[in-house]
């Protein structure tokens, strides 16, 4: 009996981890063994804390069977300038006789020069070019600075 308490006394940290973990095991095979009792279900109802939408909300639904379209016709007018324009920027940078085109894809901006002392010329040039690849103003091109030479 003295050489089991000298143990126990020895090695107390190992001895408590062990009761604890008999413990837990006791415990958890009670647990499955007792019989549960089936949920009963209640007759009220269940309640809802969050506030119900505002009426605008619900005038905005789509409505079963009709068509329903977010996108406005300006919204697809947009897509399309922006295709147009992410097409021209495939083809950058350009130089043509008067001017040159670039786009720096670091800071989401185009940049032109001009041909010193052929400045209308090179402007005519840039719309024209523009125009040849369907984009129809300079005001599709956000972020659009003239480079100094």
């Amino acid at each position: 009996m003295k050489k089991a308490l000298d143990f126990i006394k020895n090695n107390f940290v190992y001895f408590l981890a062990g009761f604890a973990v008999a413990v837990a095991l006791i415990s958890l095979i009670i647990g499955q063994l007792s019989p549960q009792k089936p949920p009963v279900p209640t007759n009220q109802p269940i309640p809802v804390f969050n506030p119900s939408p505002a009426s605008s909300v619900l005038d905005s639904r789509p409505v079963g069977g009709e068509s329903y379209q977010k996108v406005t016709k300006d919204d697809l007018d947009q897509f399309r300038k922006d295709s147009l324009v992410s097409k021209l920027i495939k083809m950058l940078p350009y130089t043509g006789t008067n001017f040159s085109l670039e786009y720096d894809y670091s800071t989401n901006r185009f940049f032109y020069a001009l041909t010193s002392g052929q400045e209308a010329r090179g402007n005519e040039e840039l719309d024209l070019f523009l125009k040849n690849n369907q984009v129809e103003s300079r005001t599709w091109l956000k972020n659009l600075m003239l480079k100094s030479n």
